[in-house]
């Protein structure tokens, strides 16, 4: 299998992680997060409510949303994982076409447009040498959003 449908078979793996998590309501970590530089694939956290340094802020669509966790996971010295959670009172259907009109729009190719639940949303997306993917979960009252970038450096 060639390297990039492999990363996108990764990607994909992220975004189903992503909402287990969700659903199973691991929106924190229940141990205490390592601090300091990233390394192999143990995930360095944010402080609580706050993105990843690294993460790309133009990711987050919804201004008024709440950050519940952001992480990063250095895998090599060329490939880097940015996540961030973070919970919208916007509507699930809202959320879901703002980043298929953003990703669109900003040069991404969608790979994958994950719509056959009623209560989620996901989008999976390639531009150059990098990834990126939303999962978007209705909660009822509250959405829970995923958004991961990874960057692979040169592929």
């Amino acid at each position: 299998m060639d390297k990039k449908k492999t990363w996108m078979w990764v990607g994909g793996g992220i975004v189903v992680l992503a909402l287990i998590l969700i659903f199973v309501g691991g929106s924190s970590p229940s141990y205490p997060p390592p601090s300091g530089p990233s390394s192999g694939s143990t995930p360095v956290y944010a402080p609580q409510g706050e993105l990843v340094a690294g993460f790309p802020t133009e990711l987050i669509l919804d201004t008024s949303a709440k950050t519940t966790q952001s992480y990063s996971i250095n895998y090599s010295s060329s490939t880097d994982q940015y996540t961030a959670n973070f919970s919208s009172g916007q509507s699930m259907l809202a959320l879901y076409g703002a980043y298929k009109t953003y990703l669109t729009q900003n040069g991404w190719t969608i790979t994958n447009d994950m719509h056959s639940y009623t209560s989620s949303r996901g989008l999976y997306a390639t531009k150059g040498n990098a990834d990126a993917s939303a999962a978007i979960v209705d909660q009822g009252a509250t959405r829970q959003v995923t958004v991961t970038y990874l960057n692979h450096g040169t592929r």
